[in-house]
């Protein structure tokens, strides 16, 4: 076989694995970029799903346009599209060039994977294509698995610019292999005559609603945003119109027919639930080690690493099994599927006592059935082409399925750990409140007095909860001791500390303010609460109800205003929030309406307090304690 072709097919695995690396390696260094930018969360939202949104648009053209202007020309664009891109965003001089850099970026990406399997399909002889998808599949195992390493040594060890930097060496060493290497042939510009441009209109319609759905459906609180509505409305619209369109058109861009056979409809659905399972291997052990044993990503990239390597020793490995008559290719898939499902089965043993070496064995088992899994079903997809002509429809059908895995495997997490989130947490947060002015202190009344002047207000009442009398409550000192702590601390304030809960019978905030409408129908109330509060907001009892009934306000507390503007709560909130300029003006607001008051208080603890002075409450043994709001003693 001529050598001038197969450094060709190396120049686009190059192109192909950084343009891999523009999406992975900066998904997990957004944060550090972020930083570096000057980005809040939800700006850098939009970073990853105009990316996705470029990826998956650009997948579904590039096959088709590289027969048009030819493999190489349009492979030596793709390159140059995603690396201009690439040089030109860490010198963006707003965040608007920026996210358009960031679209362009994913086009360019988008154009280039793709291009990899015609390539591939195109060179390689018969005897040899398994070859080549396994040259492929390294895109699928290799990338994802190495991009935590390469973003470590970026951020930790060099500069977080090279995490846009690092594609220009490798789309100017790709550049140089695909014009050395690859084959010119005649571009067919006839066929711009029947380019299909509804297709292409639905596809960026479809695409773009449908991953900006994944990224932000669960930030805006799925179907309680406008928002979410319109991009499902668009969905709902453009995939069907799509899928008709392209099914008539004489020169589609994606030939839905070739669904029909079996084996390349199982080889693409396949591929795309492995994808959004292999997120198991490569994101939650990092995430553990992160956020719960805080590892820095030097130090937890090591897990990953593990797979990566191993994918130059399996893949061809895979590649000569599934070379031979004897070996089913169906068999070696439930192999490695059994092999990942264990390794996911063993990873959710995970508790709190488990650091990087708890999860190697469980790695190995990753990086043994990932490429089991992925070869297998690229061949039997493949397979089921008839004929060169049909290796680009195939190579988008394929792309273009795959592009969508990442956004709804994010999303499959998020929303998992939403769900499993939510189990635990109503108890958790109750407690949280049960908990309240144990004791009062400084911090309290500061926060109170920079609130009553910032809203106006004519007093602050301390709702001190009575806690559950069900339940022996470890910590919790007697209703009396801390409502007289909380008495002391108001002294000379406009701030009345009060066991209300107690005599309305109410365990949930949401029926202690509803009670308080209604038995003080001539009064004004808002609610007034810390970050930390609204960073976990959604899971209070009907915590919707609560916005509906009174004002909120918001008080910043350190550490977790980031937490609290990215929560769930907060994206269905946004559109009633009023600005801090205002605030004085809450009384003629109709709630829903939110305010967020920019303080920055002392960091006094209730906690640190109960650790220097455990018996602190045995020095308040007030008798006759009378409520300052019922002006009833307290029973």
């Amino acid at each position: 076989m001529p050598l001038k072709p197969l450094i060709g097919l190396l120049g686009v695995l190059v192109a192909a694995l950084s343009a891999e690396f523009n999406e992975l390696v900066l998904a997990t260094a957004l944060v550090d970029v972020r930083g570096a930018l000057g980005i809040s969360h939800d700006p850098g939202l939009w970073i990853e799903s105009l990316y996705a949104s470029g990826v998956a648009f650009g997948m579904a053209l590039a096959p088709w346009l590289s027969v048009t202007f030819t493999l190489r020309r349009f492979t030596l664009f793709a390159i140059a599209l995603a690396g201009g891109a690439t040089l030109l965003i860490p010198f963006a001089p707003d965040l608007s060039v920026l996210l358009g850099l960031r679209l362009v970026q994913g086009l360019g990406g988008g154009f280039t994977i793709p291009l990899l399997m015609t390539t591939a399909l195109r060179v390689l002889a018969p005897p040899i294509r398994l070859y080549g998808l396994a040259v492929y599949a390294l895109t699928a195992t290799f990338s994802p698995a190495i991009s935590s390493s390469i973003a470590a040594f970026w951020t930790d060890v060099v500069d977080w610019r090279f995490v846009f930097f690092e594609a220009l060496p490798l789309g100017a060493v790709a550049a140089v292999l695909v014009w050395h290497g690859m084959p010119q042939d005649p571009p067919r510009y006839e066929r711009l005559r029947q380019f299909d441009w509804k297709g292409a209109l639905l596809l960026a319609v479809g695409t773009g609603s449908f991953t900006t759905l994944m990224y932000h459906g669960n930030h805006q609180d799925w179907f309680n945003s406008h928002e979410v509505w319109i991009l499902v409305s668009l969905c709902v619209v453009a995939f069907p119109l799509l899928a008709l369109n392209e099914w008539y058109h004489p020169l589609p861009l994606l030939k839905l027919q070739m669904l029909a056979r079996r084996n390349f409809a199982y080889g693409v659905l396949g591929l795309f639930l492995f994808l959004v399972l292999s997120l198991s291997s490569s994101l939650l052990p990092q995430t553990y080690l992160v956020e719960i044993q805080g590892y820095r990503a030097l130090q937890g990239h090591w897990i990953t690493l593990v797979i990566a390597l191993g994918q130059f020793l399996m893949l061809p490995a895979v590649a000569y099994l599934l070379d031979h008559s004897w070996a089913d290719a169906r068999g070696v898939t439930l192999c490695g599927l059994t092999l990942i499902l264990t390794a996911c089965v063993g990873s959710s043993l995970v508790d709190a006592s488990w650091n990087r070496e708890q999860f190697y064995v469980w790695q190995v088992l990753q990086m043994v059935g990932q490429p089991m899994v992925v070869l297998p079903l690229l061949m039997i997809a493949t397979n089921a082409v008839q004929g060169p002509a049909e290796g680009p429809y195939a190579s988008a059908l394929v792309n273009t399925t795959r592009s969508l895995a990442a956004p709804v495997g994010t999303c499959v997490l998020e929303l998992i750990e939403r769900w499993r989130g939510a189990l635990h947490s109503e108890r958790l947060v109750d407690q949280v409140g049960q908990m309240r002015f144990n004791p009062a202190h400084a911090s309290h009344r500061h926060i109170s007095r920079f609130a009553i002047r910032a809203l106006g207000l004519a007093e602050m009442w301390w709702l001190v909860s009575p806690g559950n009398p069900l339940k022996s409550a470890k910590g919790m000192a007697p209703l009396s001791a801390r409502l007289a702590s909380a008495n002391r601390m108001a002294r000379r304030a406009p701030i009345r500390p009060t066991a209300i809960e107690q005599r309305l019978g109410t365990r949930y905030t949401v029926d202690t303010l509803r009670a308080l409408v209604r038995r003080y129908p001539n009064r004004r109330f808002v609610w007034v609460m810390g970050a930390d509060n609204l960073a976990q907001f959604d899971r209070w009892r009907d915590w919707r109800g609560i916005a509906r009934t009174v004002t909120i306000a918001v008080v910043a507390r350190p550490g977790y205003d980031g937490g609290a503007r990215a929560s769930r709560a907060m994206g269905w909130l946004r559109r009633f929030v009023r600005t801090a300029a205002k605030a004085k003006e809450w009384t003629t607001w109709r709630p829903p309406a939110l305010v967020l008051l920019h303080f920055y208080p002392d960091r006094g603890s209730a906690t640190r307090l109960r650790a220097k002075d455990p018996g602190w409450h045995l020095s308040y043994t007030d008798t006759g304690l009378r409520d300052r709001v019922t002006r009833r003693p307290l029973s």
